[in-house]
């Protein structure tokens, strides 16, 4: 859900940026007669730790063992895919990271798919003015699970953009990236190069825990390996993801949502989905 490579420099270039600016600053409280030092942080106080699931389920008249995709032929199995993520907060809005990544398939009974883990550098506001706000990062991710290595895939790097305004009960947003894979002498053939993601999305709060929200997958291109030219890209279908998102305690979130794909909407096409984010520190 992305442009162009342009907006993901742009993201990498913020969070380094700010990075260093906020990190200069120390707080400080003032008297009439004397000068204390801020009371600092504890190291817990510090810490994060937290986990995002995104459930695929089934289409809406076929509850089986697949999740539906544009036409019957894009069909995939049923997945969970699970990201922890444990961080350190150099200042309140920079954040340093790692993750681990891991898919599920609940209806297949195969374990866990292991995915590569990634590195990050956050900036929660990298760039902010009244209701607007740019969050950015920057992810590396190493390859290191046995899928990466056959295909040959080294490493891959992936800027993030998260861009809101809030107009009262709504917030409007874009979240966009791009991913840029380096592989071995065997990553040829028809391995992806680099992908752009550009996603618009809505919420709007109908009370102070629940909001309707609207997430659209726009632009989800990918350039592979292959005689075509750098640019040339193949662009997956879009859809549509309106849905409810209940802030169940101030650290724990869930967002059903009901998948359409324009292009073939249909009761077949259609599938349950469900965002699952939890804090734990």
């Amino acid at each position: 859900m992305e442009r162009n490579f342009k907006v993901g420099s742009l993201a990498w270039v913020a969070v380094l940026a700010m990075s260093g600016v906020t990190a200069a600053h120390a707080d400080t409280t003032t008297t009439s007669t004397a000068t204390a030092p801020s009371v600092q942080p504890r190291l817990i106080d510090k810490l994060t730790l937290s986990y995002y699931g995104a459930y695929f389920g089934p289409s809406l008249s076929d509850m089986n063992a697949n999740t539906p995709g544009n036409t019957p032929e894009d069909d995939g199995l049923q997945r969970i895919e699970n990201t922890i993520t444990a961080g350190y907060k150099v200042t309140p809005d920079v954040l340093v990271g790692a993750a681990f990544n891991f898919n599920e398939m609940p209806t297949r009974g195969t374990g866990l798919q292991l995915k590569d883990p990634y590195l990050k550098i956050s900036n929660s506001k990298a760039y902010h003015n009244g209701n607007f706000n740019v969050y950015a990062d920057l992810r590396s991710y190493a390859g290191v699970t046995d899928a990466s290595k056959a295909k040959g895939l080294v490493a891959a790097f992936r800027p993030n953009q998260n861009i809101t305004y809030d107009i009262g009960r709504l917030t409007v947003g874009s979240y966009s990236f791009v991913k840029a894979f380096v592989y071995d002498s065997r990553g040829a053939g028809s391995n992806p190069i680099y992908s752009l993601v550009e996603a618009p999305y809505a919420n709007y709060k109908l009370t102070e825990t629940v909001s309707a929200t609207m997430w659209i997958d726009l632009v989800q291109l990918t350039h592979k390996h292959g005689p075509a030219g750098f640019l040339s890209m193949t662009n997956d279908p879009v859809d549509v993801e309106p849905g409810i998102n209940w802030d169940i305690t101030p650290k724990i979130s869930i967002n059903p949502y009901i998948n359409i794909f324009p292009e073939h909407a249909s009761l077949r096409s259609s599938s349950i989905g469900l965002i699952v984010a939890a804090k734990a520190l």
